[in-house]
C-alpha cells in the first residue's frame, strides 16, 4: 500500500513496553479498533508491542500516542523511507543460492 497516495504523509513505528498483561491486551484491543494502526506485533524483549501507524500529520498522531500512556511507555520512530518495503514469502528450500554471493552475468 502506498500510504502517501492514500493521504498519509506520516508513517511510524511505535514501540510499547506495557506494564502488565492487562495493559498488553488493552494495547492489542486499541490497535485492532484504530484504522490508523496498520500492524500490531506482540513481541518478546524490552517492548511488548510494535505498532506500525499512519497519520496525515505528526500532530494527528499525538492523541493516539497519549492514549498509550496509561498502558505503558512508548517510543516512536518516524519512517523516512523504506528501501525494502515488502517481499513475498519464499518457501524453505526454494532458494538454492545466496543472493549476496550470486554472480550476475
Amino acid at each position: 500500500m502506498d500510504t502517501i497516495a492514500a493521504g498519509y504523509a506520516v508513517e511510524a513505528f511505535i514501540h510499547v513496553a506495557s506494564t502488565g498483561k492487562l495493559q498488553s491486551y488493552g494495547i492489542a484491543t486499541q490497535a485492532i479498533a484504530d484504522p490508523y494502526v496498520l500492524e500490531d506485533h506482540r513481541v518478546a524483549g524490552q517492548d511488548d508491542h510494535i505498532l506500525r501507524v499512519v497519520a496525515e500529520t505528526i500532530r494527528d498522531l499525538e492523541p493516539f500516542i497519549d492514549s498509550l500512556h496509561d498502558k505503558g511507555s512508548s517510543a516512536t520512530s518516524f519512517i523516512f523511507s523504506s528501501p525494502k518495503r515488502w517481499a513475498p514469502v519464499v518457501r524453505p528450500g526454494a532458494r538454492t543460492t545466496d543472493p549476496a554471493t550470486e554472480r550476475k552475468e
